[in-house]
């Protein structure tokens, strides 16, 4: 019999592993192992809810793209039977494209929280909490910072474009 603690601690393991591969590792094809077909991630950096493992994929894909050295520190990983709760850092350079912006060339780093929810032990559900202020303001892209900004940033891309 599995115990609530056993699946608790397999969660949190789990856990630690996406961060671990999917992330620090660059391996954004191995999402495929940790979350269910059907499950469903909403990060505010992203446009919408992101939907089952290939869905997840393309999102870090995106992300890694952008910030090209992202790294993820873990501060806690902690589980109530099949709900995990992660406290971390995440940090890198954007350089390449962000969504519809170009690369800014600055550094950021920010923390974060996410709930997971987990079934069978794989992810059904995750929500992601970070300071999207903090993140624009970094990318000098919070008013009036962006007011100097985005003039640079489209010089730079019609040049790049030529």
């Amino acid at each position: 019999m599995v115990t609530t603690t056993t699946v608790a601690e397999a969660n949190v393991e789990t856990q630690r592993r996406l961060v671990a591969e999917v992330w620090n590792d660059r391996n954004p094809d191995a999402a495929h192992e940790f979350f269910a077909e059907g499950c469903v991630a909403y990060d505010p950096t992203a446009p919408e809810a992101i939907r089952g493992p290939e869905g997840y994929a393309a999102y870090v894909r995106d992300t890694l793209r952008a910030f090209p050295n992202f790294h993820v520190d873990l501060h806690a990983v902690v589980a109530d039977g099949n709900r995990v709760m992660t406290h971390y850092t995440v940090s890198g350079k954007n350089d390449g494209p962000f969504g519809p912006l170009p690369p800014t060339g600055r550094f950021v780093e920010m923390e974060g929280m996410s709930t997971v929810r987990y079934v069978d032990g794989r992810i059904i559900e995750l929500r992601e909490f970070v300071d999207t202020a903090a993140l624009r303001r970094q990318l000098g892209l919070s008013f009036p910072a962006v007011l100097l900004t985005l003039p640079r940033l489209a010089l730079r891309e019609v040049r790049r474009r030529r």
